[in-house]
């Protein structure tokens, strides 16, 4: 890890008062990488909570342009920035987290924000059951100006509209086809309880350039273990050419090479192992449709080790599924 900067004096007292009144003490955790315009927006929306943070951390993963006008002058805030070769953003958030000392740990990533009443939100959902982790909803706004409906409102059928304005949802565990079917975890929407991050071992730094790489984590952390979800909005979402929705095809790959790596690393019962095998199967044609559009050899041979063996089929049916996959268009979906 390279060099810690202090911006202001240590949070030993901001935390050692919240665990005298038993309040959550939230550690938050930004990361950033050559994007000093958002970072200054991110981190105000952190300073400007109405549950103060007993701590933040900015990591700075190797940015090649100077991000201390983004860091500068913030009297009053427990803020330390954490400068490190970069490494990729799962390596950096375990930087902040190595160097955090609350109970709970906050990410968010530089080129979103929260909203002022993040923290206490998650503080609500905490004191209202015995999560691990909590998500809460969000918007995605683009330009200055946010969408119109949440993103939890793209899913009706499991939370319905009238009940998206506030109040919590409590699960003993988040199954396998909800994960895979709403996509609705991401880090800069959570809070996990620290002995839960340590003992799921963080983040793994090996999942590093793949599109949808926060879903390998997220999985991992909601799949045995009691979770809470906020309905209300409480985190804006940026939407830029960065973003994984903007490219489909890598994508597509993406989530077909994480669903495979979380099929062989965590211990699936027989159910959840043999949707994992008949999801796998549905989305390989489309990773080798989207490896072949965009010529790339190894995602291709990656793909077509996964696809349905063609031995079960007549040689006449598996040209005509292999013209398909090419062929035809990717179907639709609800997409971040």
């Amino acid at each position: 890890m390279g060099e810690n900067d202090c911006a202001s004096a240590a949070p030993f007292f901001p935390l050692l008062d919240a665990a005298m009144n038993g309040r959550p003490r939230f550690s938050v955790i930004l990361i950033s990488h050559n994007r000093a315009d958002f970072l200054t927006e991110a981190l105000d929306s952190v300073a400007a909570q109405t549950w103060p943070a007993s701590e933040i951390f900015v990591v700075d993963d190797g940015s090649t342009v100077d991000i201390t006008p983004a860091t500068k002058d913030r009297d009053g805030l427990p803020l330390t920035v954490i400068r490190q070769d970069n490494a990729g953003q799962q390596a950096a958030r375990n930087t902040g987290a190595a160097a955090a000392s609350g109970d709970w740990l906050v990410f968010l990533d530089d080129d979103d924000q929260f909203l002022p009443d993040h923290l206490e939100t998650l503080a609500g959902a905490i004191q209202s059951g015995t999560p691990d982790i909590v998500f809460t909803n969000f918007v995605r706004f683009e330009d200055g100006e946010d969408e119109a409906d949440s993103f939890f409102a793209r899913f009706p059928k499991h939370f319905p509209p009238g009940n998206l304005s506030g109040g919590y949802q409590h699960f003993a565990r988040w199954p396998v086809a909800d994960q895979a079917e709403l996509s609705i975890f991401y880090p800069s929407v959570m809070a996990i309880r620290r002995q839960h991050y340590e003992a799921i071992g963080g983040f793994d730094p090996r999942i590093r350039g793949i599109k949808c790489e926060d879903m390998e984590f997220t999985t991992r952390a909601t799949y045995r273990s009691p979770l809470a979800l906020s309905l209300k909005p409480t985190v804006r979402y940026r939407m830029h050419e960065g973003n994984s929705v903007r490219d489909p095809l890598k994508r597509e790959i993406g989530k077909l090479r994480i669903w495979d790596w979380l099929r062989g690393t965590l211990d699936w019962n027989r159910e959840e192992r043999a949707y994992l095998d008949r999801l796998i199967a549905e989305r390989a044609p489309h990773a080798f449709r989207a490896a072949f559009l965009l010529k790339d050899r190894a995602e291709l041979e990656r793909a077509a080790a996964l696809l349905p063996s063609p031995s079960k089929l007549h040689p006449k049916q598996w040209l005509r599924r292999l013209y398909a996959m090419i062929a035809f268009p990717r179907p639709g979906g609800v997409q971040r």
